[in-house]
């Protein structure tokens, strides 16, 4: 019951992401949706998983928010979060650009491409907290606390990590099957795959959103200094 419940939550979510999206472009999906009308819809559709999640969660589950991770991180699940991020960076980058390289591909994520475009106030200010702030705490709620706990139960723990880990990055799809979307769900399943292992061995979900908060705030700032850095230079 509480793994059939998450995956229909995870499409019910995913269809009303994609119905706003349709609903505010006159009925078509959009080609060039805006930076700021991306992150409304993202937060119309994630930001309602909240209170389901902490609310029906443990009931279904049967537990209470403390023994699902809620309680403050010690030094050890810090470690563990930190090492969580470089694992990430390593994996997630290392093989996203080894996939690019083999099939010649040199189209980017999504949202990479709305942080490049996107302008100097505050659209990029609300982009840069959303990635790293509000986005890694709403989908680590949903992946590991609800669906790799729902999974783990009937699966084990490695089935339950590797559904958690499909479902986000099937959650970032964004192209047709082929080398563009191996170059990008691959590397992301495994990431969500890491954040279990995270989430797991730390006991606490606050140590998987730290490393993904931390992991994407890697990902921010490198595009961001790729961005502005040669402006700087030129300043100078």
């Amino acid at each position: 019951m509480a793994l059939a419940g998450a995956l229909l939550v995870a499409f019910i979510f995913a269809a009303l992401g994609t119905g706003v999206y349709v609903t505010a472009n006159g009925g078509h999906p959009p080609r060039h949706p805006s930076t700021l009308a991306t992150i409304l819809v993202g937060m119309c559709a994630e930001l309602p998983l909240v209170p389901y999640l902490l609310i029906v969660v443990p009931r279904m589950l049967g537990q209470t928010l403390r023994e699902l991770g809620f309680r403050p991180l010690r030094l050890r699940e810090i470690g563990i979060a930190a090492l969580g991020a470089v694992a990430m960076i390593i994996i997630v980058d290392g093989l996203a650009s080894l996939l690019a390289s083999l099939f010649h591909i040199k189209s980017q994520q999504t949202p990479v491409q709305m942080l490049q475009e996107a302008g100097t106030g505050g659209t990029l200010l609300l982009f840069v907290i959303f990635a790293t702030v509000i986005a890694p705490i709403i989908e680590e709620l949903f992946f590991r606390v609800f669906v790799f706990n729902a999974g783990r139960g009937f699966l084990g723990i490695v089935s339950a990590a590797l559904l958690s880990g499909l479902l986000f990055g099937a959650a970032h799809f964004q192209a047709p099957a082929g080398p563009f979307f191996l170059t990008f769900f691959v590397p992301l399943a495994l990431g969500g795959m890491i954040l279990c292992y995270v989430y797991y061995a730390s006991a606490n979900a606050y140590a998987s959103m730290v490393t993904h908060g931390l992991f994407n705030s890697a990902t921010v700032s490198g595009v961001l200094l790729a961005r502005f850095a040669p402006h700087a230079a030129h300043l100078k």
